[in-house]
């Protein structure tokens, strides 16, 4: 949940045992105890990635994890975190390698919404495919189905992924790449971290991805975690824009930076690499 609308933030995790919990954090900084999630089939090791979305006034979480056959599952709750509800894209059979160190992330917005100026409409999930390829799954909240969206084909699907966009992440904001569009990063079949913008033409039957770009200065580490994260505030010289983590070949965690550069922030910067201090 989005901290700055007052909310909780919600903290998904797998307990020793195999189940699936949630502890969430109060807006006065307070963590309460964790409760367990109606789920029996999540494999150990299981990816996990949630979301939320508001329709009519109602908020929907979701949340989606691995089961034990290697297929994604998803449960949802409707205005209450405690009462959840098993959801439908176990039925499509979207098949994962067998291992836990794979693309999983998802995010809110499949289409241009001329009406609030931004994409919605449902949300996006990219999952590795078993063919090592990342696969993006698309839902829509209009007739609550799921279809298939683009398909990867340059990409290390055994890598992490992270999409920059309106997610359930606190601080991540709309339309906050360099280019105004949501990306997407991932590894890609050359060990590089690169990404793909999100096309905000006018026809919604054509927003795909595009704009693909390095952002590594150097092959990653195979099969690297990534993470990124974007930093608001004034896009003037010298502020931040974003920040993108990930494992290089020779064990290093590496930050790739990228500041605004342009003095009306319509232009992105160039990219600046720094060694974590990790030990």
């Amino acid at each position: 949940m989005d901290a700055r609308t007052g909310g909780d933030i919600f903290m998904y995790y797998q307990y020793a045992d195999g189940s699936l919990r949630y502890i969430s954090m109060s807006p006065d900084g307070v963590w309460q105890g964790s409760r367990t999630l109606p789920v029996d089939d999540a494999k150990l090791g299981t990816p996990l990635t949630a979301t939320y979305y508001v329709k009519n006034g109602l908020t929907a979480w979701w949340l989606f994890y691995v089961d034990k056959s290697n297929n994604i599952r998803n449960i949802w709750s409707l205005s209450h975190p405690t009462e959840w509800l098993k959801g439908i894209v176990g039925g499509k059979q979207y098949a994962v390698p067998a291992q836990s160190s794979i693309a999983f992330t998802v995010a809110r917005g499949i289409r241009y919404d001329a009406a609030k100026k931004g994409i919605g409409g449902g949300f996006s999930l990219f999952a590795s495919g078993t063919d090592g390829h990342m696969r993006e799954y698309l839902y829509s909240d209009d007739d609550e189905s799921w279809t298939d969206g683009s398909t990867f084909t340059s990409t290390n699907g055994y890598g992490g992924a992270w999409h920059l966009g309106p997610p359930s992440h606190a601080t991540v904001m709309a339309n906050a790449s360099m280019c105004g569009n949501t990306a997407l990063f991932y590894q890609t079949a050359r060990g590089r971290i690169q990404a793909s913008n999100f096309s905000t033409v006018t026809d919604p039957d054509l927003m795909r991805w595009d704009t693909t770009y390095d952002i590594s200065d150097g092959p990653a580490m195979k099969n690297s975690a990534l993470s990124c994260w974007f930093v608001p505030g004034d896009v003037s010289s010298g502020s931040t824009m974003y920040h993108v983590f990930y494992q290089a070949e020779n064990g290093d965690i590496m930050e790739a930076r990228r500041y605004w550069e342009a003095v009306d922030g319509t232009a992105p910067g160039a990219w600046h690499y720094q060694k974590v201090p990790i030990t």
